[in-house]
This record gives structure tokens, C-alpha cells and sequence, in this order.
């Protein structure tokens, strides 16, 4: 909560005199609660530091030798997983994916 507390903080430096950051703050209490409650509501062990995890394991067995360079490419592509057909990427993954054990 306290690091909410201080982006807000932080955030509202150069906008103070904006409409909407002026009527967020008229409830602040109130807004930083819920987006707290949103943020760890999401699906349980599907959050980040999940696929931290997972990336760690699989990267550690699969490059353990330290001969190879592992890449991550992280994306947050807004709404796209509400709007794409999960069958269809699921197909396209599996079919660029040569382990199976890293789609699930």
C-alpha cells in the first residue's frame, strides 16, 4: 500500500492541475484500495512473479552449462489476450515451440 501511496505521490507532480487526477484524488483513500485489491486478484498462479519462477527453472535447465545466451523478451500488449482466439495461439505456439512443457 505504501508504495502506491508514494507513486501516486510521485505521479501527480506535474499533473496536479488535470481533471482527472484532481477527481481520483477526491477519493484517494478509496482508489488505491481497490487498485490494490485489483492487483492481486488476478488468476491465482498466473502472476508475475510466477513466470519469473518458471522462467528461472526452465532457464537454469536448459542453458545450465553457461554455454548459451538465454534471452527474455517480456510484453504487455493491452487487451490482447481478451481479444485473441486462445485455440488459435495456442496452435501457433505449440507450432513455434520445440518444448512442450513451456506452453501451459
Amino acid at each position: 500500500m505504501e508504495n502506491l501511496f508514494n507513486a501516486w505521490t510521485e505521479f501527480k507532480k506535474e499533473k496536479a492541475n488535470k481533471d482527472d487526477v484532481a477527481e481520483f484524488e477526491i477519493n484517494l483513500e478509496d482508489h488505491i484500495f481497490k487498485l490494490h485489491e485489483d492487483l492481486w486478484s488476478s488468476r491465482k498462479n498466473k502472476g508475475t512473479h510466477r513466470a519469473v519462477n518458471r522462467l528461472q527453472k526452465f532457464g537454469l535447465e536448459l542453458f545450465r552449462d553457461y554455454t548459451r545466451t538465454l534471452c527474455v523478451l517480456k510484453l504487455d500488449v493491452r487487451k490482447f489476450f481478451d481479444s485473441v482466439d486462445h485455440d488459435i495461439l495456442l496452435k501457433i505456439l505449440q507450432e513455434r515451440t520445440p518444448d512442450d512443457q513451456l506452453i501451459g
